[in-house]
């Protein structure tokens, strides 16, 4: 990101560095002996974990999802330098989405939020509690929402409990007990009282979170 001669930030990687990276990674892959693709059906993900392979390039996810039973010890290095002159190692963790943001010219803030909210509600349906918890946590930042947050604070609570972060998730629930919406403090009572007597069963999205938005 740079700024324009009017301070404005612009989005610039369509630059000779960006170029020349790809150019490298290129290089790297399909002109290097020792790299290999293999068919379509190969996965690098689990020859590595077999000791197959001696390097792979991994997100942190597969740590968890292919390596947890890998016999062979390994260890986990940052994806090369640009050049020499790069001061430091730059690995970003995932390749797909790195973080939710709301640029403050954004012409509605609320129905961002709103959006937000709602794709929590289908992480939280489906299952991935971990993006659940991120989009509730970011959509509560938005500042001058239009609709009560009661919602999507206890979804929140039920994403982190799913997570097993039950501290976390106790605190946002048991603050929701002197809550206006008497469906919301209930819920939230009985979700503490589940988890506090180990009964807890997985948690879903109880209604749509924040309710219809005007501009829907």
């Amino acid at each position: 990101i740079t700024k324009d001669s009017a301070g404005i930030p612009q989005l610039s990687y369509m630059n000779e560095k960006t170029v020349d990276a790809y150019e490298k990674l290129f290089a790297l892959y399909r002109k290097t002996n020792g790299i290999w693709f293999g068919p379509k059906t190969f996965d690098w993900r689990t020859a590595f974990a077999n000791g197959q392979s001696m390097y792979a390039t991994l997100d942190l996810g597969a740590a968890e999802t292919h390596l947890r039973d890998m016999k062979d010890g390994y260890g986990i290095l940052p994806m090369p330098k640009y050049d020499e002159q790069q001061e430091k190692y730059l690995t970003q963790p995932d390749d797909i989405t790195l973080m939710f943001g709301i640029p403050t010219t954004a012409s509605d803030p609320d129905f961002c939020g709103f959006m937000l909210e709602a794709l929590g509600l289908v992480d939280l349906a489906e299952g991935d509690d971990e993006s659940a918890a991120r989009r509730f946590a970011a959509a509560l930042k938005v500042p001058a929402r239009a609709h009560s947050d009661l919602n999507t604070r206890l979804c929140l609570g039920y994403a982190l409990a799913n997570l097993g972060r039950t501290k976390e998730a106790l605190a946002l629930l048991d603050a929701l007990r002197d809550a206006t919406d008497g469906e919301v403090r209930f819920k939230a009572a009985a979700a503490a009282r589940q988890i506090r007597n180990g009964r807890q069963r997985r948690f879903q999205g109880p209604v749509a979170a924040g309710g219809r938005h005007d501009g829907s």
